[in-house]
């Protein structure tokens, strides 16, 4: 038996919910498991959740609807801190110590973490009650992501909690799953464990494929004249808002220059209602599409010349790759990332992707794909090719398989 435990709703079609799917397909062929994980409008139903070999059973626990990695009107006092772990920790505990209580059968624990205290409080009832503590993965590196979201520093007593509780469950656990080399390097350095113990699988997913031309759907936003440049991601983070935003305001004193042009911007969350008050303080509406969520990306990235990463350098982004990256690579994109962290060690400049150091090179960047189809189309064949070889699910599933059944 497998419990695979994480603090977010499921099932979900964002990165996180994908990646989740894939795996929990992938462990379902190697034994029976079942999912906790939080309830959504306090439903606290069990379920099943179907698989391409057979239905997982989903628990969920209580927890605060409320509960956001950071409110309006945030302090940085930690009073909110203490607040959201206190709510977790009864719902869990209480919910995974009955589970594990009523196996009749060797158990084996994987967790995700958001926040840190979801793996140790696994870890400490996994010890208490005979559970193997397999996995532990890392989507986010938590002391990054709260410096990142919180606006602290690493003397803050919340980065030095986080990292004291990254050092224990490091420990705890017998296997480290993380998305980027850079995140692999920190675990490693900050946490004193052995090279063997830690993998990096990268956050590619499966995404669906179409039949080529444009559709019924893609008419909407553009027309077959249209330059088509992407931009695909929750807007909630602040890395995902700051430097859209600032984007935007270049392509503002820029927009002149490209008569037949749409900048698509596909996805949702708490920013989303920002970027829509920009682009019309902006006057980019004719330019400009925030399209929200749709339940097929693929439709609008079958249909697209390019896709941008509009990401500015900090303590987390630079030990990221989007799970959006390989979803562009995937549909042949021409892609503009940022000239930072784990961008440079996955893409070449001019060979499969343009990197690029401010937004002014982005419109330069832009511009130049407009003027050179044939240097757009190679960059699309060369970025494909990349995923192929390196990062289709296919490839990175049998790596995720083999990692968790190393002894």
């Amino acid at each position: 038996m497998i419990f695979f435990v994480f603090n977010n709703y499921f099932p979900d079609n964002s990165g996180f919910g994908r990646r989740c799917s894939k795996e929990l397909a992938l462990l379902s062929k190697i034994d029976d498991v079942t999912i906790v994980c939080r309830h959504r409008n306090n439903e606290l139903v069990e379920e099943n959740y179907p698989t391409s070999h057979h239905s997982i059973k989903v628990v969920r626990y209580k927890a605060s609807s409320k509960v956001v990695h950071r409110p309006e009107n945030y302090t940085g006092n930690g009073l909110y801190e203490i607040k959201r772990n206190l709510d977790v920790m009864f719902g869990l505990l209480l919910t995974l110590g009955k589970l594990f209580y009523s196996v009749k059968k060797p158990a084996e624990l994987y967790c995700v973490t958001s926040p840190l205290t979801i793996p140790l409080f696994g870890l400490i009832l996994a010890k208490l009650f005979g559970v193997n503590p397999t996995l532990i993965s890392f989507h986010d590196l938590e002391p990054e992501l709260a410096m990142h979201l919180k606006k602290i520093t690493k003397k803050h007593w919340i980065i030095r909690l986080e990292l004291y509780l990254e050092r224990i469950v490091c420990k705890g656990f017998n296997k480290i799953l993380v998305t980027t080399e850079g995140q692999a390097k920190r675990i490693l350095l900050r946490n004193s464990i052995i090279p063997d113990k830690i993998c990096v699988i990268e956050n590619s997913t499966d995404i669906v494929s179409l039949r080529a031309g444009r559709n019924k759907l893609a008419h909407n936003y553009f027309s077959k004249e249209d330059f088509v440049l992407v931009y695909m991601s929750a807007i909630s983070f602040d890395y995902t808002i700051e430097g859209l935003i600032k984007f935007l305001h270049i392509l503002s004193k820029n927009k002149v220059i490209f008569p037949h042009f749409k900048f698509l911007i596909i996805g949702d969350g708490e920013g989303l209602k920002i970027v829509r008050s920009q682009i019309k303080n902006l006057q980019l509406e004719s330019l400009v599409q925030c399209i929200g969520r749709i339940n097929n990306p693929a439709i609008l990235l079958k249909s697209a010349d390019a896709a941008i990463i509009p990401w500015e350098k900090d303590i987390m982004t630079e030990t990221m790759l989007p799970t959006k990256l390989f979803e562009y690579l995937s549909f042949n994109l021409a892609v503009i990332a940022p000239n930072f962290g784990e961008f440079t060690k996955t893409l070449i400049d001019g060979e499969n992707a343009i990197l690029v150091n401010n937004f002014d090179e982005t419109i330069v960047s832009i511009r130049k794909l407009i003027k050179n189809p044939t240097l757009k189309i190679k960059l699309g064949q060369a970025g494909n090719k990349l995923y192929l070889n390196k990062y289709q699910p296919q490839v990175l599933n049998r790596k995720f398989t083999n990692f968790f059944l190393k002894k």
